[in-house]
């Protein structure tokens, strides 16, 4: 495989992501083979060998370390006096074996005594097993540096000779290209060839020791060749590119130094080596250039040229760039009289590399590769290059490097090699000059040329080219082929030309089609209107004259055709046509395939229908032309024959229609009449109807015909009082379930404590018996409706709205207070939200938490404080409870339940886990290992580690995976993580993208996935078994794998057991980012709910709330405890809730509202405004006429009238009237006007505005009471179906119970023998009552003290050992003990105290315990010492 073969690419064509990166990685191969291949043969003359193995078997061979031993026994034969299988006998016959790393060992010491820095010395493991990139880049390092140290070979004999870069000379095979690739990718090195100077110093020692520098100066002094080549060509002097030749030149250059008064230091005897060695070299360049070596054509022959280069610089020069060097290096010197400087020889050197550079990635990589390479300073071009031109620099360049070589001698150079930094300019310059929209002909030109029809179409779209139909596209393309347009106006022409031939095509192919299917249906009448109107009668084909001629003809010429076509002569009926192929050119190919679905329809093109699918037996366009030239023909002759009796018959017709035509004019103005009577109408109506809709100001009239849509029907009442019903329904259940789900959980709690015999049986059925009668009383029970006074709950519903409504209210609760999470989250969010049962409700909690977040966020100085300060441990908890609250919390067990059952399976079959090897090495020895080696060194630890690792690395992967495809995440979640996103952004404007994605990502698990991950009460309810004690460790285990893996964690030096993990880490991080970045998508955060925060103040919004009145002062309390924090100074709120009364009744239904406008005086105007509003309405719907409220207040009520009004209204007070509303009215509005809610100068306007907003609004609410409905109705079964649950779990514990009662009344009875009647003996069972033996324990205060039971507390050590202890239980109760404390000289106390509560604090980690004042006892320690005493037997 040559350089160009290695990714020869298409002009024009547009590469993928993975086609780049195969471009890089071919790229990388290439360059990593050409180092390979130096290496090779530098080893090869090194070794004066060349039965080296080839390139591409080299990095196995070196496996054995001989050729290493080899190359390192010749630089340093002190260190490697010995290799093991010099000849490889051995590794020939069986591969490598252990003793080979002896020689490998051997080469590494050789590398470190030459100096080599250790960091690019290849562990011994990686050269054995066969990973020896990274050895043979060390090999590359080495040759630079002996080159620099100018080493001897053969005993001083032989130079080291300098490694040549062949990048650009070589070819490979596709199969060396692939071996190569895999091998880079397997091993993950990205070696950078250009780091050597950095890797090994190029300046030699700068610290020499000061004898070396005496010695120097001696010889120096004495005239000392020999005495100064010694100290300089010892290594170990440290100095480099010492040449044994020019001693002489060294020694008058450093006499020279010496006599100008300068010191010998290192660094300037350095300096006079490297500049003796320039001068030299340039000399050599001088007579080179004057021998006239330009004129051989053979790269071979330029071996001196190499020589001499490579002592000036030896890392830069390139093989395949010596002919160019050569060029350059006698154009310059023929054009100056002085030889060459050493800047000049540099920068003809920079330049060939440079153009090499742009050869090899114009032949083998792509546009960026190409751009990368022209931006080299030393083409002195960067400035002049655009970005946006680079795939025209590409294309443009990698066209001269494939041009073929001129045939002329006269036009051949030495080099050949294309481009040339003249071409390099022109091909610059020249695209420079093109315009954005000659790039794109240029491309359509290659798209065209490499048969691209994709390509050609993007273009066309990225030109803008109007008219453009993409159906159309391969017309296009072929009309592009044939005319190649050179500019954007050329193509635009051949565009629109193209659509005027093909609509004219589809035209005529709808017209033949339908023409066809007319005659098949026997449809003689439709033929001629089609044909009346074809595109035949606009070419003068058609004659109106000849129409009903037509048919005949076409019908009889269509059957003929079929029966040919198709071979069937007498079909009973033709099929549809459908396909045919009709003509748009006058090529052969020039059709567009016509599809028509229906006989009526208009016809389409369709592009990729077969040609088995067009039809052959319809007659198309030229046969149903030839059709209707032929009748023409036959009708002319028929007209010439029978002139003089058409004419009278015409005119006879004439006369007809003419008289048809008066009588047909005459009932045209009969219905045009009509129509504008009833345009006249419905333009009344329509006024009214715009005016009712879109004034400011409508007028009574407007409103009147749609105040009937106000009228409350039944159906309208029932569903009030079912949404009522049901929210009360959804208050009790929530209320009902969560008290039983903590009842369930405390008897959970106490049958594990009688299973280990610590509580009696009795206690557990006592509490069983509560449940049951809290289950009882609820089924009992009814929602209720009932509420209190409106006026007392006035304040009330204002401030429950505001604190609904606008979330930093509760957010500065929550910042300010120091209530905990519970109590925050279950006394005040979830019911003051009426926990989130509605979509409005749930939307504006979540708009709280968003604001906490915010506020939370705004706190931080930097991003990695995120999750990570002090304050984070509540934001999490707060978050991770609200979460839990909702029934979506179960998404993440549902989504893993599968993977979580097998998971329990899995966890059970493993016989051992641990991760830690210190506690497992101390379980097995009964001690602490002095380290965490000794402790991996015992084979057990290790074995039960890994296997642990394994499994913990298993399910981690499986779960990851499983929660990213399996995992809807709920809408609150969504929000929040949107928000949390856009916070970060906002706050911290530097951070990328990725990094807030991996922010947001840790959030979404901390707070949401973590706990639902581990919480057996989730994992139950979707498997159907809780989780085991070592189940929730091992899943404590994965998710913090998990955790680490979000927040970019990993395990260090101090858990080197654990640092193989990280890759899974990694992986893990990967996938949890993505998946977290795709849900943060474009859409708004409003969008989630379709709300935004208005919505909440909207005038349809009619909210309430069913609370409980325990939560009504835990929400009031709280604001008012903090209510300097929570509102500005000159809130109105504070007014409010110094007016909030708590009510008494249990329950209470709010009706929120925002609070009244400034100008009200409290709501009493508010309230009375809406009260005339509907008293307005009454009389407009009892018919009563006027058209402002002043008339109707002044109308006279008929009989009719009033019927109608006292229809409408439902409690009839004595003595109510129109006329007695009337007066109420026109009191209202005196009321209404000094409060100046409304005014009589416009005829109270407000108010018949207010009733067109709510005439508007009420289709609207009706439209949403009905969705509430619904929502609540979902709500109400899912409570349902938890409570359900939780019944059937009482019901387990019932019969549980039940069968332990059996079980006791069995073995309690003893069997006593008894007489009967008649003399037979019977066995009978008697109840047996058992009682615990009564124990008395006694001891002193000093030493329960002594034994850590009790704690000293405030007594001395006398007292303590006057103190006495007395322990008793009580044999009637298990469980109960009485402690008698007794001081000399104080009074003596008896204390009862129940084990259970000893246990309770146990479990709940409390220091101590109070019997009394003077004995106090530790929980953990005691509940043992009483176990001792009283249990164990």
């Amino acid at each position: 495989m040559t350089i160009a073969d290695i990714d020869s690419i298409a002009l024009g064509k547009q590469f993928t992501a993975e086609q780049l990166d195969e471009k890089r990685q071919n790229r990388s191969a290439y360059d990593y083979l050409c180092r390979l291949h130096a290496v090779r043969n530098w080893l090869a003359a090194c070794l004066a060998e060349e039965s080296i193995p080839a390139p591409i078997d080299l990095e196995e061979n070196l496996r054995n370390g001989v050729l290493l031993a080899r190359i390192g026994g010749t630089f340093a034969p002190d260190v490697v006096d010995k290799i093991f299988d010099l000849s490889q006998e051995k590794y020939n016959a069986a591969g490598p074996v252990y003793r080979h790393t002896d020689n490998i060992n051997a080469w590494r010491r050789s590398m470190i005594k030459l100096g080599l820095p250790e960091i690019i010395i290849p562990e011994t493991v990686d050269i054995y097993e066969g990973r020896n990139i990274r050895t043979v880049f060390c090999i590359y390092a080495l040759a630079i540096y002996a080159l620099r140290l100018r080493w001897k070979l053969d005993d001083g004999t032989r130079n080291v000779p300098a490694i040549r870069n062949e990048a650009g000379n070589l070819n490979f095979s596709e199969d060396e290209m692939e071996q190569i690739k895999l091998r880079l990718q397997e091993e993950g090195v990205n070696v950078s060839w250009g780091e050597f100077g950095g890797l090994i110093a190029k300046r030699g020692a700068t610290n020499v020791a000061a004898d070396v520098l005496e010695v120097i100066g001696q010889a120096v002094a004495g005239d000392d060749v020999d005495k100064l080549l010694g100290v300089l060509l010892n290594h170990e002097s440290g100095f480099i590119f010492v040449e044994k030749d020019l001693g002489p030149a060294y020694l008058e250059a450093l006499k020279a130094a010496k006599s100008d008064g300068a010191e010998l230091t290192a660094s300037h005897v350095q300096a006079i080596i490297q500049i003796v060695n320039e001068t030299e070299a340039l000399s050599r360049l001088e007579r080179y250039l004057q021998t006239g070596h330009s004129d051989n054509e053979n790269s071979e022959d330029l071996t001196e040229l190499f020589h001499i280069l490579a002592d000036l610089d030896p890392e830069k020069v390139i093989q395949a760039a010596l002919p160019l060097y050569n060029d350059l290096l006698h154009e310059r010197r023929a054009n100056q009289e002085e030889p060459l400087s050493l800047e000049q020889v540099h920068d003809i050197v920079n330049v060939s590399n440079a153009c090499i550079q742009v050869r090899i990635s114009a032949l083998q990589g792509n546009a960026d590769d190409v751009y990368l390479s022209l931006q080299d300073p030393a083409l002195s071009i960067g400035e002049a290059l655009r970005e946006a031109y680079k795939a025209e620099y590409f294309h443009g360049l990698l066209r001269i490097c494939k041009e073929p070589e001129p045939e002329s001698p006269e036009q051949k150079t030495i080099s050949n090699l294309k481009p040339t930094i003249a071409q390099l300019i022109s091909v610059v310059t020249s695209i420079n000059q093109l315009t954005p929209d000659d790039l794109l002909i240029t491309d359509l030109l290659r798209a065209l040329d490499s048969h691209d029809e994709t390509v050609f179409v993007s273009i066309l779209t990225k030109l803008n080219i109007e008219e453009v139909n993409e159906t159309y596209s391969k017309i296009y393309f072929k009309e592009a082929t044939e005319k190649r347009p050179q500019s954007k106006e050329e193509l635009q022409v051949l565009i629109s030309k193209a659509n005027v031939k093909i609509a004219a095509a589809l035209k005529e192919g709808t017209e033949v089609l339908q023409l066809n299917n007319n005659v098949i249906a026997s449809d003689e009448k439709a033929t001629q209107a089609l044909l009346t109107k074809s595109t035949w009668a606009d070419q003068s084909i058609v004659q109106p004259a000849v129409i009903e001629w037509y048919y005949r003809d076409l019908s009889k010429d269509l059957k003929t055709k079929y029966a040919n076509e198709t071979g069937n002569h007498e079909p009973e009926t033709l099929p549809v046509a459908k396909v045919i192929a009709q003509p748009y050119g006058p090529a052969e190919d020039d059709f567009v395939v016509v599809e028509i679905k229906k006989p009526s329809e208009t016809a389409t093109i369709v592009p990729e229908t077969k040609s088995s699918d067009v039809q052959k037996w319809p007659l198309n366009s030229e046969e149903i032309k030839s059709v209707l030239r032929r009748v023409n023909e036959k009708f002319d002759n028929h007209y010439r024959k029978a002139e003089h009796q058409i004419a009278k018959a015409q005119k006879t017709i004439r006369e007809h229609l003419k008289s048809k035509y008066a009588a047909s004019q005459q009932r045209q103005r009969e219905r045009a009449a009509q129509i504008i009577q009833n345009g006249y109408r419905g333009m009344k109506s329509r006024n009214r109807f715009d005016e009712f809709r879109h004034s400011s100001a409508p007028s009574v009239d407007a409103i009147r015909p749609f105040t009937v849509l106000l009228r409350d029907n039944d159906k309208d009442y029932d569903e009030e009082l079912n949404v009522e019903r049901t929210r009360s329904k959804i208050t009790h259940l929530i209320k009902n379930n969560a008290k039983l789900d903590e009842d369930l959980i405390e008897l959970d709690k106490k049958i594990g404590l009688l299973v280990k015999n610590r509580i009696s049986l009795q206690d557990v059925l006592d509490h069983s018996d509560k449940i049951e009668e809290t289950k009882s009383a609820f089924d009992k029970r009814q929602p209720s409706l009932r509420r209190p006074a409106r006026k007392d709950l006035a304040s009330l519903e204002v401030l429950f709205f505001h604190l609904q409504a606008e979330p930093i209210y509760l957010t500065n609760v929550y910042n300010t207070s120091s209530l905990p999470v519970s109590t925050f989250i279950g006394d005040i969010i979830l019911p003051l939200f009426h926990f989130g049962s509605e979509k409005r409700e749930e939307y504006l909690l979540v708009q709280v938490f968003a604001e906490i977040l915010n506020t939370y966020i705004e706190q931080l100085t930097l991003p990695n404080e995120f999750l990570n300060n002090k304050t984070a441990k509540k934001l999490t908890a707060t978050f991770t409870s609200m979460f839990q609250s909702f029934p979506s919390a179960a998404a993440v067990t549902v989504a893993l339940k599968s993977d979580l059952i097998e998971f329990q399976k899995g966890e059970s079959a493993e016989e051992h886990f641990g991760l830690s090897p210190a506690e497992l090495f101390e379980s097995m020895h009964g001690r602490e290992p002095r380290d965490l080696e000794e402790a991996l060194s015992e084979p057990r630890v290790d074995e039960i580690v890994e296997k642990s690792k394994s499994f913990v690395i298993q399910w981690t992967d499986r779960f990851t995976k499983q929660l990213i495809d399996g995992l809807e995440l709920p809408r609150n979640v969504r929000y929040l993580i949107k928000n949390c996103a856009i916070s970060l952004r906002n706050h911290f404007t530097g951070l990328k993208e990725t990094e807030i994605h991996q922010l947001v990502a840790k959030f979404l698990f901390v707070t949401y996935v973590e706990h639902a991950l581990t919480d057996s009460k989730f994992v139950k309810r979707e498997t159907g078994q809780g989780l085991s004690v070592r189940q929730t460790e091992i899943l404590r285990v994965v998710v913090q794998l998990i955790r680490y893996a979000v927040d970019g964690q990993g395990y260090g030096a101090d858990q080197p057991h654990m640092q193989s993990l990280n890759h899974e880490l990694i992986v893990v991080n990967s996938l949890y980012t993505s998946f977290t970045a795709s849900h943060l998508t474009p859409e708004t955060t409003d969008a989630i709910y379709g709300l935004n925060r208005y919505s909440a103040f909207a005038d349809i919004i009619k909210p309430k709330l069913h609370i409980e009145t325990k939560y009504v002062k835990s929400i009031v309390k709280a604001v008012d405890d903090h209510k300097t924090a929570v509102f500005k100074e000159d809130s109105q709120l504070l007014k409010v809730l110094a007016t909030v009364k708590v009510p008494e009744e249990e329950t209470v239904v709010l009706n929120l509202r925002p609070m009244a406008h400034s100008g009200l005086e409290g709501h009493e105007g508010n309230e009375l405004f809406v009260e005339t509003k509907k008293q307005i309405v009454e009389l407009l719907l009892s018919g009563l006429p006027g058209n402002t409220i002043p008339r109707l207040l002044n109308a006279k009520p008929t009989r009719e009238q009033e019927d109608a009004y006292q229809a409408l209204l439902k409690d009839i007070k004595e003595g109510q009237s129109i006329a007695s509303t009337q007066e109420s009215i026109r009191t209202n509005l005196a009321k209404l006007e000094a409060l100046n809610l409304t005014t009589s100068t416009d005829g109270y306007q407000s108010l018949i505005t207010a009733i067109a907003k709510d005439i508007i609004s009420m289709k609207k609410y009706r439209i949403q009471r009905k969705e509430q409905l619904d929502s609540l109705k979902k709500l109400v079964g899912e409570l349902e179906a938890t409570r359900a649950e939780y019944m059937d779990r009482l019901d387990k514990y019932q019969k549980y119970l039940d069968h332990t009662l059996d079980n006791i009344s069995v073995v309690s009875r003893k069997p006593s023998i008894q007489f009967q009647k008649g003399g037979r003996a019977e066995k009978k069972f008697n109840k047996r009552v058992t009682k615990e033996k009564p124990i008395t324990i006694s001891t002193t205060a000093e030493k329960l003290v002594k034994k850590g039971i009790a704690v000293a507390g405030q007594m001395t050590p006398k007292e303590l050992s006057k103190t006495q202890v007395e322990i008793s239980n009580n044999p009637e109760v298990k469980g109960a003990f009485s402690i008698v404390v007794s001081t000399k000289g104080k009074d003596e106390t008896t204390t009862a105290i129940l084990f259970q509560d000893l246990l309770t604090a146990d479990a709940a980690k409390e220091s101590e315990f109070k019997i009394e004042e003077r004995l106090r006892v530790e929980p953990t320690a005691f509940v043992a010492y009483l176990n001792r005493k009283y249990h164990v037997k």
